[in-house]
């Protein structure tokens, strides 16, 4: 893992996840085939949304908390202690 500089997570066109776990700086997406993703430090990137780097397809920049928003979840936990469920998504 890279612990310097800016980091982007990129989801491509097409990935869809079923469920969804949201802590204070950690998440967990559960994919369509039951692969498992979990992000620690997740407030310590952004995400890319609908991008694939590979084709040239630019897609939406958004924070850890607008990630989470995306998701269903209006505010993370205020710690770790706690996690929240999101709703599943599909990205086009």
């Amino acid at each position: 893992m890279d612990t310097t500089g800016s980091n982007t997570i990129q989801f491509v066109d097409n990935t869809r996840f079923t469920s969804s776990k949201w802590a204070a700086d950690a998440f967990q997406l559960t994919l369509s085939n039951d692969s498992v993703l979990t992000i620690n430090g997740a407030d310590h990137f952004t995400y890319e949304v609908g991008a694939n780097i590979t084709t040239g397809d630019e897609g939406t920049s958004l924070t850890f908390p607008e990630l989470a928003a995306l998701f269903g979840v209006s505010t993370l936990p205020s710690d770790n202690s706690n996690t929240l469920d999101g709703s599943d998504l599909y990205i086009i």
